[in-house]
C-alpha cells in the first residue's frame, strides 16, 4: 500500500462538467485565453478556461480541505479570485500554477474559517466495484491515506497535492507555491516519504 500513496489519494470531481467548448477556443492555450480575459474581459475566454480546469482545481482543493462541500466553495471562489485579480496576469505566465496558487490560498482562507469540519467524509472516498470486501477496505485505505496527507506539514501537503492532484510538474509548482525548483522536489520528497513511513 505504501508505493500506492499517491494513487490513494486521487479524487474525481462528483459533478460533470460540459465537455464542449466553442470550435474557435478549443486549441487556444490557456496563456492567450487568459490575455485575452484580461485585456478584452472576453466572457468566452473565461469560460473556457473555467470548463477546462474545473476539474482538476476541485480535486486540488478536495485534498486540501478534505470534504467535497468545503472544495466547491474554494473553487467557486478560486475563479471569483481570478476574475477579479485578472488585471495581475502577466504576459507569458504558465497559465496552471498561477491558477493552483489562486486554489492553494483560497483553501488556506477557508481551513482558517473555524466553522470548517475538517474530518474527511466517507462519501469522498472512491467506491470499488463488485465485491464488498473490496469496498471497504479500499475506503479504509482512502481515509488512512486522507488522514495521512492531512497531518503532513502545509508545505509539503500542498506540493504534494499540486503534484498528485493538480498534475503540476516540480518548475510549475514552484511558481505555484513562490518557491525554487529545488524545494518544491524536496517538499515533494519529503511528503511521499512521510506518507510511506505513515502507511507502511
Amino acid at each position: 500500500m505504501a508505493g500506492d500513496a499517491s494513487q490513494i489519494l486521487r479524487l474525481h470531481a462528483p459533478f460533470a462538467v460540459e465537455t464542449g467548448a466553442a470550435d474557435g477556443l478549443r486549441e487556444v492555450r490557456d496563456e492567450a485565453l487568459m490575455a485575452c480575459f484580461r485585456d478584452a474581459a472576453a466572457e468566452a475566454a473565461f469560460s473556457e478556461l473555467v470548463r477546462r480546469h474545473t476539474p482538476r482545481a476541485w480535486r486540488v482543493a478536495c485534498a486540501l480541505l478534505g470534504r467535497a462541500e468545503a472544495a466547491d466553495d474554494a473553487v467557486q471562489e478560486s475563479f471569483l479570485r481570478l476574475l477579479r485579480a485578472r488585471g495581475q496576469y502577466r504576459d507569458g505566465e504558465p497559465f496552471l500554477p498561477w491558477l493552483l496558487a489562486i486554489v492553494r490560498n483560497a483553501c488556506r482562507d477557508e481551513l482558517k474559517r473555524p466553522r470548517l469540519d475538517r474530518a474527511r467524509a466517507a462519501a469522498n472516498a472512491p467506491q470499488a466495484a463488485g465485491d464488498p470486501h473490496a469496498q471497504v477496505q479500499q475506503q479504509e485505505d482512502f481515509r488512512r491515506a486522507c488522514a495521512a496527507l492531512a497531518q503532513l506539514p502545509a508545505p509539503e501537503r500542498e506540493a504534494l497535492t499540486l503534484r498528485v492532484h493538480g498534475g503540476l510538474d516540480f518548475a510549475a509548482i514552484a511558481a505555484a507555491c513562490g518557491i525554487t525548483t529545488d524545494a518544491a522536489k524536496k517538499r515533494v520528497y519529503r511528503g511521499l516519504d512521510a506518507l510511506r513511513q505513515t502507511l507502511a
